[in-house]
């Protein structure tokens, strides 16, 4: 009896306890209790809005606007001519070069080449090489320096170094030439502005030189070709042309690069050479072969 009623006062008194305020008891969890199995994890995270948020993006289906935005149109080349045409390219002072293109056979891109003639000359002496070239896959442009031919004005070199860069620029530029394969060939005096050109133009893969000189009216080549650096170089001269002989050769000398060299007898000066040495047409262009194609 006793037992019982010393029970009964213990219990009375927890739950007097229990339900007073202030007193808090920390209920026992069994262990299962203490965490939920990772397959029940919950693996969104709330959006602003309150809506679930996947956290990897959904894959993005073949025909999504995302991959047509990737896949941009390839603009097709703008046609290019398929006959020669007459071109004028005005330079810094205001003069126009004239010049004339002749398309290559074959799909463009084509590798180009740019002719410059002789002193007094004008660009028709090439007229006898132009149709071998362009069959060959080269497009061609051919100039009257200043000075000359139908471009008039005055001869100045100095001025007529700049003209060659500014035309090199428009060339190489043509949507339907391949800048990383510009040649220049040039004749006598022409051939002495084609290295200069090249040395202030990294970008120009070969130079062909006939009968080009060290010095020929204050265009000099030794400077141009130390800058011209270890690009091939192609040189023709005909011995009884006597200083351009001896050019070539101190030239062919002093290339740092692969350098062709054709010495000719009594075969003439500058492009009189491709009538008076027809061998002369097929190795130039065999040499271009090996380096713009």
């Amino acid at each position: 009896m006793k037992k019982a009623l010393i029970f009964i006062l213990v219990i009375s008194t927890l739950a007097a306890c229990a339900e007073q305020p202030g007193l808090m008891t920390a209920p026992v969890s069994s262990p299962a209790q203490t965490a939920e199995p990772p397959s029940q994890i919950d693996t969104t995270v709330p959006s602003i809005t309150g809506e679930p948020v996947l956290e990897s993006p959904p894959a993005v289906s073949a025909g999504s606007p995302t991959q047509e935005l990737d896949e941009a149109p390839v603009e097709p080349l703008p046609a290019a001519p398929d006959a020669p045409q007459e071109i004028q390219i005005e330079v810094s002072d205001g003069l126009s070069i004239s010049g004339t293109f002749h398309p290559a056979s074959g799909e463009p891109p084509w590798p180009g080449l740019l002719l410059m003639h002789m002193l007094s000359g004008n660009r028709g002496q090439w007229d006898g090489l132009v149709p071998a070239l362009n069959s060959g896959g080269y497009a061609v442009l051919a100039i009257d320096l200043r000075g000359h031919g139908a471009t008039g004005g005055e001869m100045d070199w100095g001025k007529a170094r700049d003209d060659i860069l500014q035309v090199l620029d428009y060339f190489s530029n043509l949507p339907y030439i391949n800048p990383e394969r510009v040649a220049l060939v040039g004749a006598s005096i022409g051939a002495n502005l084609s290295l200069v050109s090249a040395a202030n133009r990294p970008g120009i893969a070969a130079v062909a030189l006939l009968s080009p000189g060290l010095d020929y009216r204050g265009v000099t080549t030794p400077d141009s070709l130390a800058a011209y650096g270890e690009r091939p170089l192609f040189l023709a001269a005909s011995e009884e042309d006597g200083y351009a002989a001896d050019s070539t050769r101190s030239l062919a000398e002093n290339a740092s690069g692969e350098v062709e060299l054709m010495v000719f007898d009594g075969a003439g000066h500058g492009t009189q050479m491709l009538e008076g040495e027809p061998g002369l047409a097929a190795a130039l262009i065999n040499w271009l072969d090996r380096f713009l194609k």
